[in-house]
């Protein structure tokens, strides 16, 4: 699975000219929380709305308190030269990053073009989805004390079924396998736990 595939190609940018209050009131309104920040078609960094509420107060041009007297600019509050990724990098790779850096969101670059942005919401759609939440059908969890007998185990728990997907993990608090299939056969099946 390639960041390409879960990404939102279509991303609204900024310029570091901008004015950041109307930044913010612009996120609010595309219900978005960064735009990535262009200038001359490059891309030179990230503004979020946390960096925003920090300079312009929690309610922006609506803070009770009397406005500053210096109007700030998107470039003096953005993050600069921000972290990226590739479109052809997997999803596990943008995930670690996010996760390493504290991060929710990368712009996704293609050489020097920005081609999209992926953000913590695109990783949770795509959790949802490979997981098979959101599918007909029903689930079936068991453990395994080492992996060397999966398939077996797996044809004899779903034969006659349709396994939909299936995802496999190491627990790494007690070292067993977790096995989690999403299956459809004649029957739709109750969500249960097999036994061990």
């Amino acid at each position: 699975m390639r960041v390409q595939q879960w990404m939102s190609p279509h991303t609204i940018t900024v310029s570091p000219e901008a004015d950041a209050a109307a930044t913010l009131h612009e996120m609010r309104k595309k219900k978005v929380r960064r735009f990535p920040v262009m200038d001359q078609g490059m891309l030179v960094g990230i503004i979020t709305q946390s960096d925003l509420h920090t300079a312009l107060g929690r309610h922006g041009s609506k803070v009770r308190r009397p406005p500053p007297a210096e109007k700030f600019r998107v470039g003096e509050l953005m993050t600069r030269n921000p972290a990226t990724i590739a479109p052809e990098a997997s999803l596990e790779e943008a995930a670690a990053a996010m996760y390493k850096l504290r991060i929710s969101g990368l712009p996704v670059v293609a050489g020097q073009e920005l081609v999209g942005i992926i953000t913590e919401t695109d990783m949770f759609r795509a959790f949802v989805i490979i997981l098979g939440f959101t599918g007909p059908g029903g689930v079936i969890e068991f453990e395994l004390d080492k992996p060397d007998h999966l398939l077996s185990q797996l044809r004899d728990r779903t034969a006659g079924m349709i396994v939909r997907n299936m995802v496999v993990f190491q627990d790494p608090r007690n070292g067993k396998f977790e096995v989690r299939m999403k299956v459809r056969g004649r029957e739709e099946l109750p969500t249960k736990r097999a036994p061990k």
